[in-house]
């Protein structure tokens, strides 16, 4: 932290402690305006100020308290009549956006395609990708809750040159697919009570392929959906009252089939394509 935001946050914390302080004073009757102002003013008008100050300076120090820095954040405050500290309760909904990296643990077969059929040596791999990744947890207890997510991202599937040899197309490029996995958690939350709250989860999977593209000349190319489970960790960091940081961690069994289908012929080659990727993911999130 930089010696500006450091003193930044030093200034709130003594500001927030002077306007407690006078309006506390203030409260107990033991702030009096004093001087030839507050002669002119008499006590009517002292006890007018008084009253217009009282609340404005109770707000400023609440809205500076709680240790959180909520104001130097710029993060929404609530009321004092409904502020708790955080922790998940029974019923809470929480929403959650992470930004994801996606690591596919690929072992697949090798590529068939007609007229050449299998294509001896060759090895399909699926590249990785960074997407966007939203999530809705309904808390069922204190601890146990059940999270439904879902993010798109865009793979190129590639072999290692030999089907480039073999037609003489001269790129190891097969194809590219959108992957859209949903899945559907049920967690258990270790520490709801704490700042700090980890957890795990146990995953159920359905991820679908769209627009495929084929890098092949004369061959169209699809990706079958398929279903598949998961595990997942991951922990949640109380920032501001009703708002915390996400970090999680996923890893999906992901088996599927790439199809390539030759119009002239009427065939479709099928050959397994083995995803299984792991998806880790940062963000924020809020809960009410």
């Amino acid at each position: 932290m930089g010696i500006r935001k450091k003193g930044l946050v030093a200034a709130t914390v003594m500001v927030g402690f002077l306007y407690g302080g006078v309006a506390s004073a203030m409260e107990q009757g033991h702030f009096q305006m004093r001087g030839p102002i507050a002669a002119a003013a008499g006590d009517h008008e002292g006890a007018r100020v008084r009253d217009e100050l009282r609340p404005m300076l109770l707000a400023a120090s609440e809205d500076s308290g709680g240790g959180d820095f909520g104001g130097v954040l710029g993060l929404p405050t609530e009321p004092a009549e409904r502020r708790r500290l955080f922790s998940f309760e029974k019923g809470d909904i929480l929403l959650r956006m992470r930004f994801t990296d996606i690591i596919p643990n690929d072992s697949s077969g090798a590529v068939k395609i007609t007229p050449y059929g299998t294509v001896a040596g060759s090895k399909l791999s699926v590249t990785g990708a960074t997407s966007f990744e939203g999530d809705v947890t309904y808390m069922m207890t204190q601890s146990i809750g059940v999270e439904v997510s879902l993010e798109s991202s865009t793979h190129l599937l590639k072999d290692n040159g030999k089907v480039a040899n073999a037609t003489g197309q001269g790129s190891n490029l097969i194809g590219a697919s959108s992957m859209l996995p949903l899945t559907v958690t049920a967690q258990y939350h270790f520490l709801p009570k704490a700042k700090i709250h980890p957890y795990v989860g146990l995953v159920l999977n359905y991820t679908l392929f769209n627009k495929e593209e084929s890098g092949l000349s004369a061959v169209s190319l699809s990706v079958d959906n398929t279903f598949g489970i998961a595990g997942q960790f991951g922990v949640d960091v109380g920032i501001h009252e009703k708002w915390f940081l996400n970090a999680d961690v996923k890893y999906i069994n992901m088996s599927s089939t790439m199809n390539l289908s030759n119009p002239n012929s009427g065939i479709t080659d099928k050959t397994d394509l083995q995803i299984s990727p792991w998806i880790i993911g940062v963000g924020i999130g809020t809960y009410f």
